[in-house]
């Protein structure tokens, strides 16, 4: 409290125009202070969410882009011909380790559907993968849930796989 005093009583003994100077430098310096602390990381903030925004745009076009470019490759398609008699979880297991694919959990959900996650997994090998299985093997995706990683090639997948030969 006494340094505030003896502050005081020092303005006090300046004259007028030195009390103004003194009161605009405070002023000039509380605006810049502002602008550096506040104004500034907001602004940046946000210019970086809309750059961020509009990849997060860009990649949603093209993965349905490449999933409308699937859907019409597999209508297009012999589908089964090189399945044999082989079941749809085996299918599954034997084509993801064909193109490297670690799947870190699978669960057949009833007669017709077999359930898989994959971590890490290259987006382009995922959908290199759906596509082997739609027109080679007959098998569709009934269900997909893709999320990313930091790593903007690469994918974390939830599929449901749906076995249309005999439906």
């Amino acid at each position: 409290m006494e340094q505030l005093q003896e502050l005081k009583q020092r303005y006090a003994q300046l004259e007028k125009r030195e009390q103004n100077l003194l009161l605009a430098a405070g002023l000039v310096a509380a605006v810049c202070l502002f602008y550096l602390i506040i104004f500034k990381p907001l602004n940046s903030s946000v210019t970086q969410l809309k750059k961020s925004q509009i990849e997060q745009q860009r990649l949603k076009s093209w993965m349905q882009q490449q999933v409308a470019t699937l859907k019409t490759k597999g209508s297009k398609t012999n589908t089964g011909t090189a399945r044999g008699n082989q079941s749809l979880s085996v299918l599954i297991n034997k084509t993801a380790s064909s193109l490297s694919l670690q799947i870190s959990r699978s669960q057949p959900r009833d007669n017709k559907q077999y359930q898989i996650w994959l971590e890490d997994v290259p987006y382009k090998t995922l959908l290199k993968w759906i596509n082997t299985l739609q027109t080679q093997y007959g098998i569709n995706v009934y269900s997909i849930n893709i999320s990313s990683t930091d790593n903007k090639a690469v994918v974390r997948a939830n599929l449901i796989f749906e076995d249309s030969v005999g439906l």
